[in-house]
């Protein structure tokens, strides 16, 4: 995996819920499938073909959004944003 969980936040607030992940290797996103989720099970998330390199941010919503990237002065964030009939067991 070659994603490492930083935080959870607004885990209360389904509007506002996220994940962060520090990138620790280049590779794809596509890769990374299987995310636990602190209040539940792990959960299966598709996520498209998507390059990612060492030292960028993954930021996942769990709300209806469109995909954007970012650059920060601190590094580079990707955020993504799926609904609850994206995932799977």
């Amino acid at each position: 995996m070659i994603l490492e969980l930083i935080e959870e936040l607004d885990i209360e607030n389904p509007s506002k819920h996220r994940m962060v992940f520090l990138v620790t290797a280049n590779g794809n996103l596509y890769d990374c499938k299987n995310i636990g989720r602190t209040f539940s099970l792990k959960q299966l998330i598709r996520f498209p073909f998507f390059p990612l390199s060492k030292g960028d941010y993954v930021v996942i919503y769990f709300i209806k959004g469109k995909q954007k990237t970012e650059k920060f002065s601190d590094g580079i964030c990707h955020f993504f944003y799926c609904e609850e009939d994206y995932f799977g067991q």
